[in-house]
């Protein structure tokens, strides 16, 4: 099977290199129907803003993937998961916390619910470190660009991978409005999006824009009889665009939206301690086949879930002082959610485990842009961003759970229901940071750019653990001394953590001729350290120091239960409950060309990072065990490109190849074998030796391959079709390399072909994603038995647009 996937790689990557290779031959000019050279049609030109300015694609010196509105609204992408079939080098999978949002192989771990992403998220301009701040944010959408790479000077902000940056379409000065409603065909379930713009009064347009969906779910729980992992879900915005004068705009958004999310898809994925003595023994429905057949309860009033909230206010203000430009923008951003998840995949209450976040925050940001076209260039700014973040989660271990590891049911009768641990975490970050960009044209092909950010970051932690009780089964009641919670004694840190950094960036642009541009970078991210969130065994770990430790980090040479019960202040660098910062640095160099009288774009980029004290999480089963691993490398090579083929057919093709491994990785968990134990039987987890491993989540190949065709089919009607194809190769979810947790090369194909009239009035079209229906692993993880969480399977969506 390993070798079937290696050839497929390299069949797919070798067809990817002819395709794109294809779209740098000259002679690739099409012909029109009368045999005369189609020359005056070329592709529409790509606008990004990742250079903190205005600039077209082609012309920018940074590896950027941009995925237009009109794909995002035509393939129904409607969160961050849904963005990985389109970018090459961007890896999105949901887990029960946060998300794991990659690029290039790097991202924050995910078990560790207080990590800020090291993808960051911009909101039409506004960062955001939670990776959920999107969840309600993909529709009526302009375009997405994901910067690929340490973005420190140019974002900031913990930008030590890549930076996403989302803009909604803004409001028009002519009415426009459409209105889309689809039904799905493979689950049931519909989803409508709409969308009024146009002018107010004089100088005043706004929009608003609305989603709805209610979508049954693509998995069979056969013990509870329904659709698991059903979403309904609402998003809202409103905008207003103020032209003040000739060189003076205020723009401002208000927006909010809900999801709620009924079951999940979490499942055994092979034998182990946590077994069902009621399932039935059948291939259809035994939990240990990982498919989309569930057979799982929570045992308890309240099934799996998943809800979130969120509200969001941001505004602009642009103006032109002199011949330099003004730019002041800001915003508040506020998320909620809280969950419920059966951890142990059978119908029986043996573990449940809930969290639940609240985040606000408020942004402002303030730069000066000076006119271009001149020997020097430049940009200067300014940002301060506050957070708050309070995050809590606890686990129902009921008595069934101990009796499935050998505790004798006269043991487990005396627990009142369920017993464990609350862990509860509050942190408050406020970060200001400055940065500059100066442009020196040298002459008028040649650029040297040099960005220099400088960035202070404060965070006052809070974080507390304590035993509890579930005398009902699901509501916590703290309980000293609770039953079979000896190893997790309460405790209650504090901790204030300082961090600084200053990352530059210096790139070099050379302009072969006025299509082909030739780039050399070398920029740098960083990322400050944090603290630990939801690890009940944090008070266990203190008290084992010795005193020397607790003398330098908490002031004294001894503490008891009783002290860190009443709460202890640790000072910076502990280890305990603190990690430290990582840093990226990275060197690419690219081109950028535009041919065949602009029918052809091709783009290449070839990199190395490396990165220090990567910050890591991964579980165990008993034990969190987060921290920093020394140090990574990554290399790696991305291609891109486009061919306008015909006049009426365009044909898309990226790849990326990456090494990513870890140059040096001690103190983790004991990797696992082929054959399911420990490489070493001796090894004991936190202890174990990653070095040279390859990363989780980083797959060596990725290839996207597409067309789209348009054309008319008759006297009154267009047709529009589209064809995409994702192939990823092998790669692990889980860091010790287990088995259970390696996913296997998959290809996914998505099509729409849709019908209307020529002036777009009205359109009919049939969308299906993940036509294949492959179910890919998003999360695994083990507690006694290994478990998986997979992602959505094939969608059709039949749908109907109307445009006025």
């Amino acid at each position: 099977m390993e070798l079937k996937n290696k050839l497929t790689a390299r069949l797919l990557m070798s067809t990817a290199l002819c395709a794109i290779a294809a779209t740098a031959a000259p002679a690739a000019v099409a012909q029109d129907e009368d045999g005369d050279d189609s020359n005056d049609r070329r592709l529409e030109q790509v606008v990004v803003t990742s250079t903190k300015r205005t600039t077209a694609l082609q012309d920018a010196p940074i590896s950027v993937g941009v995925v237009p509105g009109e794909v995002i609204a035509e393939y129904n992408i409607t969160d961050l998961t849904d963005l990985q079939g389109f970018v090459p080098s961007l890896v999105v999978q949901k887990t029960f916390g946060n998300w794991a949002v990659r690029v290039r192989g790097l991202g924050s771990g995910v078990t560790n619910i207080a990590f800020d992403s090291s993808v960051s998220i911009f909101n039409d301009g506004i960062y955001c470190g939670r990776s959920r701040c999107l969840e309600t944010g993909f529709f009526d959408v302009q375009n997405v660009e994901i910067a690929r790479g340490p973005q420190g000077a140019l974002f900031g902000k913990s930008t030590i991978a890549g930076a996403i940056t989302v803009a909604s379409a803004r409001p028009t000065n002519t009415f426009e409005s459409y209105v889309t409603a689809g039904a799905e065909l493979e689950n049931g379930g519909f989803r409508t999006t709409g969308a009024v713009s146009g002018p107010i009064a004089k100088n005043l347009s706004g929009r608003f824009a609305l989603q709805y969906q209610d979508l049954e779910g693509d998995m069979e729980n056969r013990f509870t009889g329904q659709k698991d992992n059903s979403v309904e879900s609402l998003a809202m915005r409103g905008s207003l665009l103020w032209d003040i004068g000739p060189d003076t705009e205020f723009w401002a958004k208000v927006e909010s939206g809900w999801t709620d999310v009924l079951g999940r898809r979490n499942q055994l994925a092979g034998p182990g301690a946590l077994a069902s003595p009621t399932a039935p023994i059948d291939p259809a429905t035994l939990e240990t086949i990982v498919n989309d057949v569930r057979y799982v309860s929570t045992g308890t009033s309240s099934e799996d879930f998943d809800y979130s909230d969120q509200f969001g206010v941001t505004a602009s203000f642009d103006t032109g002082l002199g011949d330099h430009t003004l730019s002041l923008i800001g915003g508040y951003w506020a998320l909620q959610y809280n969950n419920l998840l059966d951890v142990d995949g059978v119908p029986e209450a043996l573990l449940n485990s809930s969290l639940y976040e609240d985040y606000e925050q408020t942004s402002f940001e303030g730069r000066i842009l000076s006119p271009t076209g001149g020997t020097f260039e430049y940009i200067a700014g300014a940002m301060y961003h506050n957070s708050l973040t309070k995050t809590g989660q606890f686990s129902q271990f009921y008595p069934g759970f101990y009796e499935t590891v050998g505790v004798p049911p006269a043991f487990t009768a005396s627990i009142p229901g369920a017993v464990g641990v609350v862990r509860d975490f509050k942190r408050d970050s406020e970060t200001l940071s400055a940065y500059g960009q100066l442009t020196w044209n040298i002459t008028d092909r040649l650029s040297l750019i040099g960005d220099l950010r400088y960035t202070e970051e404060t965070q006052d932690a809070r974080g507390l653990a304590y035993q509890v009780t579930f005398p009902d089964g699901e509501t916590p009641v703290r309980t000293p001394n609770a039953p079979f919670q000896a190893g997790s004694p309460d405790y209650i840190f504090y901790q204030v953590r300082e961090d600084e950094s200053l990352d530059p960036s210096l790139r070099v642009l050379y302009e072969l001729t006025p299509d082909i541009n030739v780039y050399a970078a070398y920029s740098t991210g960083s990322k400050p350290g944090g603290l630990k969130a939801n690890d009940g065994g944090l008070g266990r770990v203190l008290l084992g120091r010795d005193s020397t430790f607790l003398q330098r980090y908490v002031g004294t040479p001894t503490l008891t239960t009783a002290d860190i019960a009443g709460g202890v202040t640790l000072r910076q660098g502990n280890g305990v409950f603190d990690f430290e910062g990582e840093d990226a640095e990275n060197i690419e160099i690219g081109t950028k060309m535009v041919l065949a009288d602009g029918r052809v774009n091709f783009n290449a980029t070839a990199f190395r990072m490396e990165f220090d004290n990567l910050q890591t999480s991964s579980y165990d089963g008993t034990q969190f065990i987060i921290g920093n691993a020394a140090s990574a490398e990554v290399s790696g090579l991305e291609l891109e490109g486009r061919w306008m083929a015909t006049d009426n057919l365009t044909l898309n093709g990226s790849a990326a190849l990456l090494d990513a491994t870890y140059k040096k990785y001690q103190n983790a968990q004991c990797p696992i074998g082929p054959d399911g134990n420990r490489e070493d039987p001796s090894c004991i987890d936190g202890q174990g030796d990653l070095s040279g491993r390859r990363l989780e989540r980083a797959p060596e190949v990725e290839l996207n391959l597409g067309g789209a065709w348009e054309g008319q089919v008759s006297q009154n009607l267009f047709l529009t079709a589209n064809v995409d194809m994702y192939y990823s190769g092998d790669f692990y979810v889980r860091q010790d390399f287990d088995p259970d947790g390696r996913q296997d090369a998959f290809t996914k194909w998505n099509a729409r072909f849709g019908l209307g009239p020529q002036d777009g009035g009205w359109e009919v079209a049939l969308v299906g994603r993940n036509l294949t229906d492959e179910r890919t692993i998003q999360h695994a993880y083990e507690v006694l038995s290994p478990f998986q969480a997979v992602g959505a399977g094939r969608s059709v969506f039949l749908e109907t647009t109307f445009r006025w």
